[in-house]
């Protein structure tokens, strides 16, 4: 019985992988020995026991290898976590990789504009060497290849050079009494000799009278001015167009059509060799002083490129204020239709003042720049700006608006407003009253990212009739950012935020100013237009809202 019952406790235990070994080593049976049955019995009593010893400790080693499996794991979880890139460090590497494309692109840009200018420069100097032979020529027959009357300037070049000093050769071409018969000259005024002056006291300054001959000196002055006019017609382009295939296609129209755009083929000392790359550099200038998407720093440094620029093309070319006034007057045109920013529009003014001033100073008061259309065009301009508030105030003036209407705008306006017309106004210009601070403030949202309907539950909160939008406002530019009046309402609404020089925004509106002006729905629904100038725009607060789409 004990048997039986031994055997029927050992029958339920199932037999896993391994355990057959251990049973072989601990259990007599497994053995070719004979054993009597009071050994058997034993045998099975210890061998469950065994068996159930040997299951436990297989668990337990079981269990004790995945522990170390589950650490192991959780490790490699916490490693990929922290190899995962948070969303910061990848918004930051994509600033980064982005920067690096854009400074990437603009060295391969410079560095071709920079080679085309080269390589212009030395396709002419090695054109005119072989089509004159210049090289084996005598002195005598090297000047004879300045044809078209361009021998002139290079005779006064030679004349500076061969003068006692420098001061000394000015003098005597400010006197000049050798040159026309029976009158004493100033030929630095008549025939605009800055070039040659410039020329020379480079050629003296440098030492260069033992290392290249003076004709050579003049004539790479003049193809390395050409390849600077390359350059900058390279440059143009490529601001205008984004990308700098533009302004490869932009020179080698240019070198096609050589013959019809210079003369330097064969009348290297004319004044338009001089002067044109100089344009060609404030025309370049120009192009990205009005482009719209530009830093202070970038803008400033084009606005005082274009000043240099334009001065020495004032000085250096008798014709160039002709040129001035055409590009002046597109000028007027883009500005005529709200299509340049009106401040960009005065300083570019204020350059051509200062750029005609100074030359009429240096070329010793030249009667020629006074009686000049590009100073009569500017004088109009000054005009045109000065009648503006005159008129925007003869309209207040003779409005057919009720007596009880009221005027919402900047605080100095509306002190002008009260003044000429007597109307009502939301704000004054004082800052004592926090109530009219208040109401300023709201006012003000007119030049905020905000929707058409806020700005007209705003206006009709204060009982506003009519609202007077300044484009000095709108269109405001500073160099320093957050100080604008924009700024300060897109901050305090919350609409923008500032980080390390980033503007980040967070409306879904356009800036209320500028969206009025296109005279789209929901816009025209609220508001109607009564009149508008370059620099005011007044509006009609709505009183029954029209839906039209």
């Amino acid at each position: 019985m004990a048997e039986v019952r031994c055997r029927r406790a050992v029958l339920p235990v199932e037999r896993q992988d391994g355990e057959e070994d251990l049973e072989s080593k601990d259990n007599p049976h497994n053995s070719g020995d004979p054993v009597s049955h009071d050994d058997v019995d034993a045998t099975d009593v210890g061998g469950v026991e065994g068996t159930q010893e040997s299951v436990k400790k297989r668990e337990e080693k079981d269990q004790g290898e995945t522990k170390p499996v589950e650490e192991k794991t959780g490790e490699k979880e916490d490693e990929t976590d922290k190899q995962m890139p948070s969303p910061v460090k990848t918004s930051t590497r994509s600033s980064r990789s982005v920067m690096l494309q854009r400074l990437v692109k603009l060295f391969f840009g410079c560095l071709a504009a920079v080679t085309c200018g080269m390589m212009y420069a030395v396709y002419l100097s090695t054109y005119h060497e072989r089509k004159f032979w210049f090289s084996s020529r005598q002195e005598l027959e090297r000047e004879i290849t300045f044809q078209g009357g361009s021998g002139l300037y290079y005779y006064y070049y030679k004349h500076m050079l061969t003068a006692p000093s420098f001061e000394r050769g000015v003098y005597e071409l400010t006197r000049d009494n050798r040159t026309v018969s029976g009158q004493t000259i100033n030929v630095v005024e008549r025939l605009s000799l800055y070039p040659e002056l410039v020329t020379s006291l480079l050629y003296r300054v440098t030492g260069s009278q033992e290392v290249i001959e003076p004709v050579y000196f003049y004539i790479g002055m003049v193809f390395g001015l050409q390849a600077l006019y390359v350059t900058a017609l390279f440059v143009s382009s490529w601001v205008m167009s984004g990308t700098w295939v533009a302004g490869m296609l932009a020179v080698a129209w240019y070198v096609i059509n050589r013959p019809d755009t210079t003369k330097v083929d064969y009348a290297i000392p004319l004044r338009d060799n001089w002067a044109l790359p100089y344009f060609s550099c404030q025309v370049a200038a120009l192009t990205g002083f009005l482009s719209n998407n530009i830093n202070s720093a970038t803008e400033m440094f084009c606005y005082l490129l274009m000043s240099a620029t334009t001065f020495t093309f004032v000085l250096v070319w008798e014709h160039s204020h002709y040129v001035l006034f055409v590009q002046g007057l597109a000028l007027f045109l883009l500005d005529s239709f709200d299509l340049v920013q009106p401040r960009k529009i005065a300083d570019i003014h204020k350059v051509y003042l200062s750029s005609v001033f100074l030359a009429y100073v240096l070329q010793f008061q030249n009667p020629r720049l006074l009686s000049s259309p590009l100073l009569s065009l500017l004088v109009a301009s000054v005009l045109a700006r000065y009648f503006q508030p005159v008129s925007c105030v003869h309209f207040l003036s003779r409005t057919q608006a009720p007596m009880a209407a009221v005027f919402a705008g900047s605080p100095q306006l509306l002190g002008t407003v009260k003044l000429c017309s007597g109307w009502t106004v939301t704000s004054l210009p004082l800052f004592s009253d926090i109530h009219l601070l208040r109401s300023s403030e709201d006012t003000h949202q007119v030049y905020a990212l905000r929707s058409a309907e806020d700005i007209y539950k705003i206006l009709t909160s204060h009982k506003t009739n009519y609202v007077i939008v300044e484009e000095s406002l709108c269109n405001e530019l500073s160099h320093t950012k957050g100080c604008r009046i924009k700024d300060l309402l897109d901050i305090s609404n919350g609409h923008v935020v500032y980080d390390k020089g980033e503007m980040y925004s967070f409306s879904k509106h356009g800036r209320f100013c500028h969206e009025i002006k296109l005279n789209y729905s929901p816009y025209t629904n609220y508001f109607t237009r009564v009149f508008w100038n370059r620099s005011y725009h007044i509006y009609k607060v709505n009183s029954v809202i029209s839906f039209q789409y």
